[in-house]
């Protein structure tokens, strides 16, 4: 059978490309002429250079018929998720059905006259397929037809992200046989918390199951979304962190961390925010290698690239200023806060907490003393590092008495087991502890009423997380599952857990069948409000998705097109 090569510059400018391709859209259709045409001659010269790269090292064979396979299940999964309209969709598809069907039907920017607001929200996934529905609009003149067609041509946006993906997991892991891509491709789909655990000790019965049918709503104010759980829920957003947090685990250079973030911008902002922290706490930690190697001068080129410096100055003020305009901000600003602070500390907790932060800074320092030393030590990294991260957990249980079981055990659960796992393998690289640092802080962050920034600004935290709990995988079968002493034990016991946290995916693949099956059809789209405008049924507008003072906004004064 003939085998298909991909080489990872292919795979790298169609990446950039899947992201930027969108935001080049927004400024057409949203922005004035005088600055869409330099953002776009910017992102186009960017994505020539791209082009002209010297071929990076890294590459992906597939045979057809394998290649076939992996398309059709991704297809499948995405169809179970309820892309094309064709089956059941969860209830937040009733939101993204009517943004959707609005940026089809509408002029751009989408203004709604009956409610005097304008459509203000992640808009950039959607914004291909819409074009592409407009397309059949104008040419039709039949809505249903457009939206039928845009919502095809969704499925096929929504699949090539997950593509691109696929592929950046597999240049990142570089399985040394090729039948280690259906590890990759399980663990992608399967991987999650292990939900159905906390479902049992919070004492979850048939009747809540049957009741809510979604798992990861077992531990009241925390939730970390499975990869399947985002594919269903929130794919505009997951889809394209997904795409750029791998982008991000490839580069080896921080010349396109801007322009990387300010093309997600506009499709997922709080995993953007996610993202961004990863990028910074990676940046610094290359920065001291790259002084300690004497190499600063080159680094510090790359962090000043015409990537970086152009995506500052053509690109994010328009994304940012368009964001800002959302109602909820303005609505929710009280409501931003750090879990930590709306709590009374005794002096025992804080004589507690200021004694972790010194023994910690002092685990740090010893770090830093003994790093040559330790580079060649993995065992005490492991232990030092573990130490750090014990104690900085344990400090913010302490501060949180009221959830202090709930917020341990939903980390245990959903993440923590996980990276200790992966320490005998990762212990020695940053990233490790970075993606365990977010995973610990995100969770005391809330904007607004929701947990939406713990569930979305995460995302790029797991996504790494489920590629290197592939990568151990994939290392062990290849070594004739032969690692020693606490290796093996951890890659073990590693599978089992992830086996148990695939109960996840499993429910949410499984209630969309079983709602087929008690309906007696498939045909289960979530779009019963058609369009955002209209006011809500409690009298307000759907301010989460439109900004009702748009006309004193910086966007509309500045940076919007003139309304026709």
């Amino acid at each position: 059978m003939k085998e298909l090569r991909i080489n990872y510059k292919s795979i790298k400018l169609g990446s950039f490309l899947y992201l930027a391709f969108p935001v080049v859209l927004f400024f057409i259709g949203f922005v004035k002429w005088n600055i869409t045409l330099p953002a776009i001659l910017f992102i186009g010269w960017i994505v020539f250079k791209l082009g002209r790269e010297k071929e990076a090292p890294g590459y992906v064979t597939f045979k057809i018929n394998t290649l076939f396979i992996v398309i059709v299940a991704f297809i499948l999964w995405a169809y179970l998720g309820g892309q094309g309209g064709l089956f059941y969709q969860t209830s937040d598809w009733n939101e993204r059905n009517a943004i959707f069907r609005d940026l089809i039907q509408f002029d751009w920017p989408v203004y709604y006259p009956k409610t005097d607001t304008m459509l203000t929200y992640y808009i950039g996934h959607w914004l291909p397929a819409a074009g592409m529905g407009k397309i059949i609009y104008i040419l039709s003149s039949n809505r249903v037809l457009a939206f039928q067609i845009g919502n095809l041509f969704l499925a096929l946006w929504t699949i090539i992200g997950i593509l691109f993906t696929y592929l950046l997991m597999i240049i990142y892991i570089q399985p040394k046989s090729k039948n280690l891509k259906w590890i990759i491709l399980i663990v992608f789909i399967g991987f999650s918390g292990m939900d159905v655990i906390g479902c049992v000790l919070e004492k979850w019965n048939w009747q809540t199951f049957m009741e809510w049918m979604h798992l990861e709503w077992w531990s009241p104010g925390y939730q970390f979304s499975s990869n399947t759980t985002d594919l269903f829920w929130v794919f505009n957003q997951a889809i394209p962190a997904w795409v750029a947090t791998m982008l991000f685990l490839n580069e080896n250079s921080p010349k396109n961390y801007a322009f990387i973030i300010s093309c997600l911008l506009l499709a997922a902002t709080f995993p953007a925010v996610g993202l961004a922290v990863l990028m910074i706490g990676k940046y610094i930690g290359d920065l001291i290698r790259a002084i300690h190697l004497r190499s600063q001068k080159q680094f510090l080129v790359e962090t000043f690239s015409v990537s970086n410096i152009g995506a500052i100055l053509f690109v994010t003020p328009s994304m940012i200023a368009y964001l800002l305009m959302n109602s909820a901000i303005g609505k929710t600003k009280e409501n931003i806060y750090l879990l930590p602070d709306q709590l009374l500390l005794t002096s025992t907790m804080k004589g507690l907490i200021l004694g972790m932060s010194i023994v910690a800074l002092i685990g740090f320092v010893y770090i830093w003393k003994r790093r040559k030393e330790i580079q060649t030590q993995k065992s005490l990294k492991f232990i030092l590092g573990s130490l750090i991260l014990l104690l900085l957990l344990i400090g913010m249980v302490i501060t949180h008495p009221e959830t202090r079981r709930i917020y341990f055990v939903f980390l245990a659960l959903e993440c923590g087991i996980y990276w200790l796992c992966l320490a005998p393998d990762f212990a020695n690289r940053y990233l490790y502890y970075l993606i365990a640092g977010t995973l610990l802080v995100f969770p005391m962050i809330h904007i607004g009423t929701s947990i939406d920034f713990c569930m979305r600004a995460s995302i790029p935290s797991l996504i790494i997380l489920t590629t290197l709990c592939a990568k151990k995988i994939c290392d062990w079968i290849y070594n004739g599952k032969k690692f020693k002493g606490i290796q093996n034990i951890s890659t073990i016991f590693l599978v089992g857990f992830l086996c148990i946290g695939s109960v996840t995916p499993i429910v949410e693949m499984g209630r969309g069948i079983y709602k087929a099956m008690e309906a007696g059809t498939t045909s289960l789209q979530a779009d019963q409000i058609k369009t955002l405008n209209k006011y809500h049924e409690t009298g307000r507008t759907y301010y989460n998705f439109v900004s009702e003072d748009y006309k004193s906004s910086l966007f509309y004064k500045i940076f919007a097109k003139e309304r026709g």
